[in-house]
């Protein structure tokens, strides 16, 4: 039976590497016994189970019928050359200079101001990058543009001022040389620029609209208006009455009479009424001298007769 621990000897260079705290026990180290995996233990293998040489086969074969996509062409180089920036950056830092008063500069000094441009202008990008990166945008805006701007001590006004005379000198038509002598010497020149004369504004008279009427001769509008005692407690913050000629006050209506015949229409309805009752109550009163009376109704009713009864009479 053998031991699950073999002694092996250490040499001197590992055991500076690795120090011993404990010299007189021996280093003992256990060989690694290869393994195998739950899924691919010896004697557990599934009936009809893929090997391993089995799946590298159909990898290969699959990567042969199937080959990796093409990789996306890199971008086409830009067309503007080194030369190219160099010579545009250089007739910028003319056109300033030719602004500014130069008639002549030295080479030295206008390459110098060419890497400074460019340098700046590496420095504008990555801070506008920057800002972009910081709002989760992949690419600058103009607001990014502005900060970045800002940050160099580069008011947006200023800016401003100079698009505008850029505009204004393009509506105009005049165009600034850019031919610059460079020599060693520095010679500024003061430009004077002219002004244009404008013409003062002249007001005319409109003739197209005819005058106000006069007002008239009752109209007394220089003093202050006369309030009457019913609006002399009103609040001040109120506005004023107009112009007493501007409003008039009517008087109230007077109550309506009742017309004459209307009156005598319900005069006569009246006595109609009360002539059809006279004629009703005549009709129903008893008499005993009615010729189409019962011929034995003075036998039967003979008690009625024995009192006279109380007629009215209407007048």
């Amino acid at each position: 039976m053998s031991t699950p621990y073999a002694t092996y000897p250490v040499s001197t260079a590992q055991q500076t590497q690795y120090p011993n705290h404990y010299p007189n026990v021996p280093v003992q180290i256990q060989p690694t016994s290869t393994y195998y995996s739950p899924y691919n233990a010896p004697g557990t293998a599934a009936a009809g189970a893929p090997s391993l040489a089995s799946l590298t086969i159909q990898t290969d074969t699959y990567r042969q019928t199937h080959p990796a996509p093409a990789r996306p062409p890199s971008p086409p180089e830009p067309a503007i050359t080194p030369d190219v920036a160099t010579r545009a950056i250089r007739r910028v830092v003319e056109n300033e200079a030719i602004k500014v008063g130069f008639a002549s500069s030295d080479i030295q000094a206008v390459r110098r101001f060419e890497l400074e441009v460019v340098a700046f202008t590496e420095q504008l990008f990555e801070r506008a990058h920057e800002y972009a990166n910081l709002a989760n945008r992949a690419s600058v805006i103009p607001p990014d543009l502005l900060l970045a701007i800002t940050d160099f001590g580069i008011e947006p006004k200023e800016l401003y001022r100079l698009a505008r005379k850029r505009r204004t000198s393009q509506t105009t038509g005049t165009t600034e040389s850019t031919d610059m002598v460079v020599s060693p010497k520095l010679k500024p020149k003061k430009l004077v620029r002219s002004k244009p004369k404008i013409s003062p504004m002249q007001l005319t008279s409109s003739t197209s609209r005819s005058p106000s009427p006069d007002l008239l001769a009752s109209d007394d509008e220089s003093g202050p208006p006369i309030l009457p005692v019913s609006l002399r407690g009103l609040p001040p913050y109120l506005p004023q009455l107009p112009p007493k000629h501007t409003y008039l006050q009517t008087p109230a209506s007077p109550p309506k009479k009742a017309a004459l015949p209307s009156l005598e229409k319900k005069l006569k309805t009246a006595g109609l009424v009360q002539e059809s009752l006279k004629n009703l109550m005549l009709a129903t009163e008893d008499s005993t001298g009615q010729e189409d009376a019962e011929l034995l109704g003075h036998i039967v009713n003979w008690e009625m007769g024995l009192h006279s009864r109380k007629r009215w009479r209407l007048g």
